[in-house]
C-alpha cells in the first residue's frame, strides 16, 4: 500500500486575511508598537492557512492560522495548533530543525482562528528540490532524516494520544478504538458508506492486546514526508534545515507514522534510524499494528477524499485489503466478526 499524491482544494480550510487583521494580530502577539512591513500568503500547505511575516525589528517570522469557525473539521483535527504548541518545547529540545513558536492567540479576540507566530527556518521543501538532487545527495538526506526521526521517537510520556488539550488514555488500544470510532461518526454525517468498517471496529477489540503490545509511549510526528522537510545547500552539501507541521503528531508507537506505510523507505533511512520497521522485520502483533495503521489511515484518505472532490475507490480497496490482512492475523473468520458487529 503506497500514498498517492492527488490535487486537492484546501479553500473549504484556508481563508485569506486582510492586512489590517494582520497588522493588528501582530501588535496583539508582539507588542503595541511593532509595525508590520510586509506580508505574504505561503502556498503549498493544506490545513492551515500560512503567511510570512517581516515586522520592524524582527527576524523573518511565519503565522498559521488554523481554519475558520465555517470550515467542517473531523474529530481527530480539532485543536491541532494548540495540539502542536504543547509538544513544541519537547521537539525544540530535540534538535534546532524545528520551528519555535514565537507567540499564541488562541483566544479569537482578533480573528475567531487559533493562531500561532513562529521563527522563519531557511530552505526550500524537499519535494520541490527533489529532481535536482544526484542519488548520493538523496540518501544523505534519509540518513539525516533518519537521525532525526530517532531523536523525535526518543520522546516519551506516560499516556496514550493526542498531545494537549486532547485526553489522554492508559491503554493504546482504547485511543486507537476511540480515534477509529470518531471517523466512524465523521463518515456517517458526510453519508458516506465504507464497507467492512464494522468488522475493521470488532478487529480492533478482538485485537487490543497486540496494539497494547506497542510499549511505551512515544512521540509520533504524524505527517514526516518530503512537503514538509525543509533542505538547503551548505558547503556543497544538502542539508535538512526544518521539520514542520507537527500538528498531527500523537503519543503511541512509533512504527505508526504513516510515511512507514505509505511511502517507499529506503535503508538508508533504516541505518540512521536504528531499527527497521519494513514488514519483514516486524514480528506478529507488530504486522497486526501495522494493518491498524494502514486501515485508519486509508479512512482518513476517504474523508479526505469527501472534502476535496478526488476518487477514493483506491483507499476504499486498500482499506478492505488491510482489514482482510488483519483479520486472517487474528485467525478468525469474517462471518463470525459480522456476527458480533
Amino acid at each position: 500500500m503506497r500514498y498517492r499524491e492527488l490535487p486537492r482544494d484546501a479553500d473549504a480550510l484556508q481563508a485569506p486575511v486582510g492586512d489590517d487583521a494582520l497588522a493588528a494580530l501582530c501588535r496583539k502577539l508582539l507588542g503595541a508598537q511593532v509595525e508590520l512591513l510586509a506580508a505574504e500568503r505561503l502556498q503549498g500547505g493544506r490545513f492551515n492557512t500560512c503567511y510570512g511575516l517581516q515586522c520592524a525589528g524582527h527576524a523573518p517570522l511565519i503565522l498559521r492560522l488554523a481554519p475558520p469557525p465555517a470550515a467542517h473539521l473531523f474529530r481527530h483535527e480539532r485543536a491541532l495548533l494548540q495540539r502542536e504548541c504543547s509538544i513544541q518545547p519537547l521537539l525544540a529540545d530535540a534538535a534546532t530543525v524545528f520551528p519555535r513558536v514565537i507567540a499564541t492567540d488562541f483566544s479569537g479576540t482578533i480573528l475567531p482562528r487559533a493562531c500561532v507566530l513562529q521563527n522563519r527556518l531557511e530552505g526550500e521543501l524537499w519535494a520541490n528540490v527533489a529532481a535536482r538532487l544526484d542519488a548520493a545527495d538523496t540518501a544523505s538526506l534519509w540518513r539525516q532524516l533518519g537521525f532525526y526521526v530517532r531523536r523525535i521517537h526518543g520522546i516519551t510520556a506516560r499516556a496514550y494520544g493526542f498531545p494537549a488539550p486532547a485526553a489522554n488514555h492508559a491503554w493504546y488500544s482504547d485511543f486507537l478504538r476511540g480515534w477509529v470510532d470518531g471517523m466512524a461518526q465523521d463518515l456517517d454525517e458526510l453519508g458516506l458508506v465504507v464497507d467492512g468498517i464494522a468488522h475493521f471496529r470488532q478487529l480492533l477489540r478482538r485485537g487490543a492486546d497486540r496494539i497494547d503490545a506497542a510499549g511505551t509511549p512515544c512521540l509520533v510526528h504524524g505527517d514526516l514526508w518530503p512537503r514538509n522537510i525543509l533542505v538547503a545547500q551548505r558547503a556543497g552539501a544538502w542539508v535538512i534545515t526544518g521539520i514542520l507541521d507537527a500538528e498531527r503528531a500523537f503519543w503511541g508507537d512509533p512504527a505508526a507514522e504513516w510515511i512507514f506505510s505509505f511511502l517507499d523507505i529506503p535503508e538508508d533511512f533504516w541505518r540512521a534510524y536504528g531499527r527497521n520497521y519494513s514488514f519483514g522485520m516486524l514480528d506478529g502483533a507488530a504486522v497486526f499494528r501495522r494493518r491498524c495503521y494502514e486501515a485508519r489511515g486509508a479512512l482518513q484518505l476517504i474523508l479526505e477524499g469527501e472534502r476535496h472532490g478526488f476518487d477514493t475507490a483506491f483507499a476504499h480497496r486498500d482499506f478492505a485489503a488491510s482489514i482482510a490482512r488483519m483479520t486472517i492475523a487474528l485467525g478468525i473468520q469474517t462471518s463470525t466478526l459480522a456476527d458480533a458487529a
